[in-house]
């Protein structure tokens, strides 16, 4: 989900979906994605 992010700018529900059913937790998405939104991340 975060390469797609990264090369695509965004995400669906599907893919949101993809990874929580892998056994991501809501928590980890979000402090992904506070990761990639950080301003030192190049």
């Amino acid at each position: 989900m975060l390469g797609k992010l990264t090369r695509e700018g965004k995400v669906g529900g599907g893919d949101m979906r993809e990874v929580l059913s892998a056994g991501v937790s809501p928590q980890q998405v979000e402090d992904a994605l506070a990761v990639l939104k950080s301003p030192g991340r190049r």
